[in-house]
Order: C-alpha cells, then sequence, then structure tokens
C-alpha cells in the first residue's frame, strides 16, 4: 500500500489537498461516468491492501497484463485518494508490468472511437462489476503493443546497400 500511495503522492503533490493520504469520510468523491454517478465507499485500508497484495502476489507471469489491468480497475473503482486515482492506478498497474519483464506500458484509450467502449465499460465496472473492462482493455493493450513493435521493425529496417541489390539497376536522382 505504501508503494500506491507514494505513486499518488508525486502524482498529485501541487493539486490535492492530501496527496498519498487515503481520502476519508470529509472527502467524498463522486465520478460522473457515462452510465450515471459512481460514489465509492470510504477507502478501507485493509481491502486496499488484500487487493494489492492480492494481485501481486497472484500475478504468475502467465497473464500479466490481465492481472495489471485488474489492478488498474480495481485501484480506478475504489477511487482510494482525493486526487488522481486513475492516473496512480496506471501507474500501479505499469509497475506491476515492469517488474515482471514487460517492455510495453499499460496505457487507456484516448481517441474517441476507443474511448468509448473504454468509459463504457469502465462505468459499467464500477457500477454493476462488469469484469468485461478487464480482458477488454488487456487485449486492446496487446494490440498496441504488437503496433508498436512494428512500427519498430519499421523503423530499423536498414536501407538496401548497392551490393545487396542483387544486379538491379538503381535510377540515380535527377539533380
Amino acid at each position: 500500500m505504501a508503494y500506491v500511495k507514494s505513486i499518488n503522492a508525486r502524482l498529485t503533490r501541487t493539486a490535492a489537498m492530501e496527496p498519498g493520504k487515503l481520502r476519508d469520510e470529509r472527502t467524498p468523491v463522486m465520478v460522473n461516468t457515462t452510465l450515471g454517478g459512481y460514489e465509492p465507499p470510504v477507502p478501507d485500508a485493509v481491502a486496499l491492501t488484500s487487493l494489492i497484495r492480492s494481485t501481486v502476489e497472484g500475478a504468475t507471469g502467465e497473464d500479466i497484463l490481465e492481472d495489471a489491468v485488474r489492478l488498474f480497475a480495481g485501484l480506478a473503482k475504489m477511487q482510494p485518494f482525493g486526487d488522481g486515482n486513475k492516473r496512480t492506478a496506471l501507474f500501479a498497474g505499469n509497475g506491476l508490468l515492469f517488474a515482471h519483464g514487460n517492455r510495453h506500458p499499460l496505457t487507456v484509450p484516448t481517441n474517441d472511437k476507443d474511448r468509448t467502449w473504454f468509459d463504457r465499460e469502465l462505468a459499467a465496472y464500477y457500477l454493476n462489476n462488469d469484469q468485461t473492462i478487464i480482458s477488454h482493455l488487456a487485449r486492446w493493450n496487446r494490440q498496441q503493443a504488437l503496433l508498436a513493435e512494428q512500427r519498430d521493425n519499421e523503423d530499423e529496417m536498414p536501407f538496401a546497400a548497392p551490393e545487396q541489390t542483387h544486379g538491379m539497376q538503381m535510377d540515380s536522382p535527377t539533380l
């Protein structure tokens, strides 16, 4: 839990009243979602520790991306801090990925098309505990990682040296 608190403290140092401290009944949170308002209960330190511990200890590497998304979604739903909860949750999920050697970061959609399903599914998770967001966001991140690898591979492709043209006639540029 100290790790997650330290993430929040660093992310919200200039905006939040009490960065890195769990909110209490004096700091209610209302999240406006595409499916209606969500008012999470006051965070319970035991429940927060349990979420973190069960996700981290249960992370076997078989599907570390789904574990990271589960941690992200659980922390985001819990809204343990007065500010910066989704950012904190995203950083915590990435910490889990990087600790297991995954070099692709967990991200959330920012373009309108993908943002629409993401917002709707995260709202369904908040309000109805619908777990769809976990597998869907993991799948979306896998696709993003593949696209990034393809771009990286294209960037690394060297131009053919003249001796590698296998007798093809190469036109010289006209000046």
